[in-house]
């Protein structure tokens, strides 16, 4: 049996202007998450499944204000603390999953379109993520 680790980014956008979104997801006061060392485990139902998200600091310092920007992690905590809003940018997580059969494995390993064990563990992973995230 093996183990596989998946990473994922989920882009947040609300295009409804509902002023909890910002132009690069949500928007948090005074704080922001910082990377893993905050993730948030969350239930699958499966004990061979861990499911963690998270938010990583991104952004840089402009003048006084922190800016977000994916590419630059920057943020400085000392001026964090005094911005209204800040802009957490990408949903962040990991998927591990355990107990996969070597077949399974074989079939990832070996990909081609349109091979039927492989979208079958696609599924697997997808509902595994989606009712949860």
């Amino acid at each position: 049996m093996a183990i596989v680790l998946l990473r994922f980014v989920i882009n947040l956008k609300d295009h409804r202007d509902t002023g909890f979104f910002g132009g690069n997801g949500p928007l948090f006061h005074r704080w922001l998450p910082n990377g893993e060392k905050d993730a948030i485990m969350l239930e699958t139902g499966d004990e061979n499944v861990e499911l963690k998200i998270w938010f990583e600091r991104l952004g840089y310092l402009d003048g006084s204000f922190i800016k977000f920007d994916k590419m630059r992690h920057e943020v400085e905590p000392e001026i964090m603390d005094k911005q209204g809003m800040l802009e957490a940018g990408p949903l962040q997580g990991s998927l591990k999953i355990g107990g996969i059969a070597d077949q399974e494995l074989q079939s990832m390993r070996k990909f081609k379109l349109g091979v039927e064990k492989y979208k079958v563990f696609g599924k697997k992973v997808i509902k595994l993520i989606y009712p949860s995230v």
